[in-house]
Parts: structure tokens; C-alpha cells; sequence
């Protein structure tokens, strides 16, 4: 949503030819940002301006954590310096969105290219979940460079310790009736194919979860699992 702390950053959207829509609800922004992500692959980006309107989309962004969805959260601000004297529509915000999103940041002068690009890498690296950022009205207007100091290098990537993939495979040989209940990171990770090559190749049943029903998987339901989650059997979770 617009307002007087986010106009900057709006003008600044599009001139980086990023469309900017406005929606009559902080949180209709937030499900258009996930759903702009589920469309096209690339990030969402959420902006709302200080304080309330902010704290309106807390119900849309607690849910973008929860699916895991990769977006950028932009609130406005109010500056330090004026925090102190006049207290309306001043509170901590980055305490409200830490624990819904995977960093909270506040831009700082100077390090407006580290913190974006920080805040960016890490909703796109690992885990899916979204990045918030504070932005500050001194901060938004403040002249930057266009060229960033430096890119920040990727995170490794992390497998599983051998003896646990080990332990997989006995556990799925020692197995009368094995099923195979696919999450939503199967599809984030790029693991389909391989996923479906060894549900084939060992004749072994395959559940989607709930957010994982349109990966394009193979299921066939065992009565077990049927019985265990219902919501399995309709067209819309089952292929």
C-alpha cells in the first residue's frame, strides 16, 4: 500500500521497470506477491508503508513463511532521529516480522547495496521463506551509487551426512510396504525427476503434500495413506 514513507521506493520500482500494483489491503498485496512468485519463479516483492499499514499484513506474511514462498518485504519507516521526539506510528517493527520471515533488516545509509542484496540472497538461498527490510524516509531519498561494492558469495550447498543416507536405505530395504510422502521442497530443490526415477524404479507409492500437490509427481495411494490423510483423494491433491 502507498504512503508518504514508501513513495520513494514505488517511483524507484518502476524506474527499475518492476510494476508496481496498487492493492486496497496490506495483505491482498502479500498473497498478489506470492502468487506473482508461484506464476513466474522470481521473487515477490510486498511494500506497505509505516507502522499499522504495515502490521496489516502480518496474517499474509506469516502465511508466505509457512509456504515457504520466496519474497521481499518492504516497510517504510520513521527515522531514528525523529523516533525519539515524536512517537506516532513508531514501534519495532523488525521485532513483529522476525519471527515470520527468514532476516529482518533495516537499511542503513551506505549499506544500501549490502543490506538488498544480503536480504535477497538468503530468500532465494536454502529454505524458501521471505526477507523483510525496513526502509527509513532518509534512507529511501538518499542518492546511492549504481554500482555495488561487491556480490555477495553464494552459501555452499548442504547434503546429508553419509550415515543418514544410509540409514534411509535400510529403513526403505527393511520395508514391507514403504510409501514415499513428498514435501514442498521437492519441488524447490529441483528434485522431481529424481524423485519420480526411484518411486518407478522401486514400484514405491508417492504422496504430495498439501503444498506440494502440483509438482507433477506420479501418485498412487496406498489404503493406508488414504486413510492417514483424506484430503489425498481429491482431484485436486491426487493425479
Amino acid at each position: 500500500m502507498s504512503g508518504g514513507k514508501v513513495l520513494t521506493i514505488i517511483d524507484a520500482l518502476e524506474a527499475a521497470d518492476i510494476q508496481f500494483v496498487l492493492a486496497k489491503h496490506e495483505n491482498a498485496a502479500a498473497f498478489m506477491a506470492q502468487s506473482a512468485w508461484q506464476r513466474t519463479g522470481a521473487p515477490g516483492i510486498s511494500v506497505a508503508t509505516v507502522a499499522p499499514r504495515a502490521l496489516n499484513g502480518v496474517n499474509a506474511v506469516a502465511n508466505v513463511h509457512q509456504d515457504r514462498v520466496r519474497m521481499i518485504v518492504i516497510a517504510g519507516a520513521v527515522d531514528a532521529d525523529e523516533a525519539h521526539p515524536d512517537t506516532h506510528q513508531v514501534l519495532d517493527q523488525t521485532a513483529v516480522f522476525t519471527p515470520i520471515t527468514k532476516a529482518s533488516f533495516t537499511f542503513i545509509a551506505g549499506a544500501e547495496h549490502i543490506i538488498a542484496e544480503k536480504a535477497v540472497s538468503i530468500a532465494l538461498e536454502g529454505r524458501s521463506s521471505p526477507a523483510h527490510i525496513d526502509l527509513p524516509i532518509a534512507v529511501a531519498v538518499a542518492q546511492v551509487s549504481a554500482t555495488a561494492p561487491f556480490a555477495r558469495a553464494p552459501s555452499a550447498p548442504v547434503i546429508p551426512a553419509p550415515n543418514i543416507l544410509e540409514q534411509a536405505a535400510d529403513w526403505s530395504s527393511a520395508a514391507n510396504r514403504p510409501v514415499i510422502i513428498s514435501g514442498l521442497e521437492a519441488v524447490n530443490e529441483d528434485t522431481i525427476t529424481t524423485l519420480t526415477e526411484m518411486a518407478e524404479r522401486f514400484a514405491i507409492p508417492v504422496a504430495k503434500s498439501y503444498k506440494a500437490r502440483d509438482c507433477g509427481l506420479k501418485i498412487v495411494l496406498c489404503p493406508l495413506v488414504a486413510r492417514a490423510c483424506p484430503h489425498w483423494r481429491t482431484p485436486t491433491c491426487c493425479n
